[in-house]
């Protein structure tokens, strides 16, 4: 007996979980502090290694608004994997991957076409956790689909050619052709290789004018690609000098996009096709760096995908024991997050607004002490304002506050509330 979604069948023996804002029960930890909440795809460790699977592994999953849902899955050779997130009510559904210690992996959002999330890359052995959650923070109900790049997908991918429904008038001008050859690529960065000793290389260029960008590494290279303009909403695939496609993303940072190469690549030529989803004529910036996972980390906490340490690393503002009521006025900015911590001496209840009264639309992420992520909110009732409800216990969170569009700034106002239940 199968179940019929938009495009595909999955069968019924999918499992069906449900993504929330709720905090998760107590386990191990698994990919850091992304991992909270999450389950194994086949249902143990043992049994969820996509090297050894004969038909990819399915799931339903019911995200709330604001949630995620979390699935564990293994590799346990370099593999070349297709992790899908498809929805069947019209949502923006994105997958991320986090390794075991819980760095970022690769990211997308509308590779899968129609909105639908299609991550195509190769994993090296180990332990990883795919994240899918919509872009926007609303629910939806989405079908998950984790496979290797030789078993069936589960979406149809950004060329139109490849549709199974021929009578669905997609079309899309920045659909990849799936080459980029070096030999014919511009060379925007030089003839020469690449000489990051005095830091990032950076270009300007123009996604409908020189959509093929070819560079040159002179050794084994940990590498960070990015693309940005906002306006633009630049899409980026990287080949090798073999036309063999690498890596692709989409809307990394806001509509920016990056690919991080953790593992080295090997010296040689390589190409980056560079595609625009919003407007192909605007110039993108287009930079080559080495991979810096201090960086890396400090990206994520000023995009709120992680809390920072309470060490006095980072700039956090202790609000102490959280009082009945709490109200301050913050200067909130789209390219780093705003963090705060307060305690909670008894169990029970806190509410947390934030209000920008249209002039911003700001994001509210909660944490505990541990780094796991408790709660999201963004919009609420008609509005951009977040409205944030979360069951908590005694100990320390840490609160971030950003704002949606990463070159927004606006002042926030703030509420902070905490309730205990009746005869404590």
């Amino acid at each position: 007996m199968t179940l019929k979604t938009g495009l595909k069948r999955v069968g019924l023996g999918a499992a069906l979980a449900m993504g929330t804002a709720l905090p998760a029960m107590a386990q191990d930890a698994i990919c850091g502090t992304m991992g909270a909440g999450g389950t194994w795809i086949g249902g143990a460790a043992d049994t969820s290694d996509l090297n050894t699977l004969t038909d990819p592994f399915d799931q339903m999953s019911l995200i709330m608004s604001g949630g995620r849902h979390v699935s564990y899955f293994t590799v346990s050779a370099q593999t070349d994997v297709r992790l899908e997130a498809e929805s069947s009510d019209g949502g923006d559904p994105l997958v991320e991957v986090y390794d075991e210690a819980g760095n970022f992996v690769n990211s997308d959002d509308d590779s899968g076409g129609n909105l639908s999330a299609r991550l195509e890359t190769s994993l090296a052995p180990g332990t990883y956790c795919m994240i899918a959650r919509t872009f926007d923070g609303s629910g939806t109900t989405a079908y998950l689909r984790l496979g290797r790049d030789d078993t069936p997908a589960l979406t149809a991918g950004m060329n139109p050619d490849t549709w199974s429904d021929p009578d669905s008038g997609y079309t899309d001008p920045w659909a990849t052709s799936g080459t980029c050859e070096f030999a014919t690529a511009e060379r925007p960065f030089g003839e020469a290789a690449i000489d990051f000793s005095t830091g990032p290389v950076t270009i300007s260029a123009v996604p409908n004018n020189s959509p093929y960008l070819g560079f040159t590494l002179a050794e084994p290279t940990a590498l960070t690609v990015t693309a940005a303009n906002p306006s633009a909403d630049p899409i980026i695939a990287v080949y090798d000098g073999n036309n063999t496609w690498l890596a692709e993303n989409d809307d990394f940072d806001g509509l920016n996009s990056r690919i991080d190469f953790m593992n080295t690549l090997p010296a040689g030529n390589y190409c980056i096709n560079l595609r625009a989803y919003n407007d192909g004529s605007l110039p993108v910036d287009v930079a080559l760096s080495t991979y810096d996972p201090a960086a890396a980390m400090r990206g994520m906490i000023d995009r709120a995908e992680a809390s920072p340490p309470l060490d006095g690393s980072h700039p956090v503002t202790d609000l102490g024991a959280l009082p009945a009521r709490h109200r301050a006025d913050i200067q909130a900015t789209g390219a780093a997050a705003t963090w705060f911590s307060f305690e909670v001496t008894d169990t029970g209840v806190v509410a947390i607004e934030a209000v920008a009264n249209g002039a911003a639309d700001p994001v509210l992420v909660l944490f505990d002490d541990f780094g796991r992520e408790v709660a999201f909110a963004d919009d609420s009732n008609g509005s951009l304002d977040p409205i944030m409800l979360s069951r908590v216990s005694p100990g320390t969170y840490v609160l971030a506050l950003k704002l949606y569009s990463t070159d927004s700034r606006a002042l926030v106002r703030m509420s902070f509330e905490s309730f205990t239940p009746a005869g404590r």
